[in-house]
């Protein structure tokens, strides 16, 4: 996702409010009319918002990836960040985890533009370095706003490290995988459902099996929405 000059038209001044948990709205205001602005450009101002935020922890400010697919559906698809290839391609899921992440989307009659596909962080962390507890509550903020901007219905939410930032270490993949959570984020209600991410059963083949089952419980999640 770009990020576009054209909110520093003349005239025009934009004013950022945020509650705790970063539930954002963004006006515009041009002389005598005030708009809220689409729910693609308040994406595009958090991005923007996140990448000023990082810049010292990623000097890389042209690896960062922050979404893909289709904004307007009702299900996002949220793993934890982006890979190498990933950074190469300048795209999320590549390689041979997004191959096997469509392979999945298509066992069940959907691909990634009828999904929405992010990260819990937008560029990619070396091993050596280590995230501490600020920076985990800040990619934690950032990533419940991502989620009310978009407004899925559904979360299909790929591996630990998603699964730990999004819900401070409550649950586990162990023991909650394939288990539907519910979030609440004031009166704005999405059902998570926690699974394996793809570069996981590249490396665990034999989990693809349980992960069959995870996929067609949101299969069926899926259905019961339409």
């Amino acid at each position: 996702m770009k990020i576009t000059n054209k909110h520093q038209k003349k005239n025009i001044k934009y004013y950022y409010h945020s509650t705790d948990i970063y539930n954002s709205l963004i006006y515009t205001q041009n002389n005598s009319s005030k708009n809220i602005i689409s729910q693609k450009d308040r994406i595009e101002f958090l991005f923007s918002k996140i990448k000023k935020k990082f810049l010292t922890f990623n000097k890389m400010n042209n690896h960062f990836i922050f979404s893909d697919g289709n904004l307007n559906s009702k299900i996002m698809i949220i793993g934890d960040m982006p890979s190498e290839n990933d950074e190469k391609e300048m795209k999320l899921f590549t390689g041979p985890e997004g191959e096997l992440l469509n392979k999945m989307l298509k066992a069940i009659h959907l691909d990634r533009n009828q999904v929405y596909i992010t990260n819990t962080v937008n560029f990619r962390i070396h091993q050596k370095e280590k995230i501490n507890i600020t920076e985990e509550q800040l990619f934690k903020k950032f990533l419940i706003d991502h989620i009310t901007l978009a407004k899925p219905s559904i979360i299909y939410l790929l591996g630990s490290f998603a699964l730990k930032i999004l819900f401070d270490n409550k649950y586990s993949l162990t023991t909650d995988r394939g288990k539907w959570i519910d979030l609440n984020i004031n009166e704005f209600h999405v059902s998570i459902l926690p699974s394996f991410h793809p570069s996981f059963l590249l490396r665990h083949e034999n989990q693809k099996k349980t992960a069959w089952i995870d996929l067609q419980n949101l299969q069926k999640k899926i259905n019961d929405l339409k």
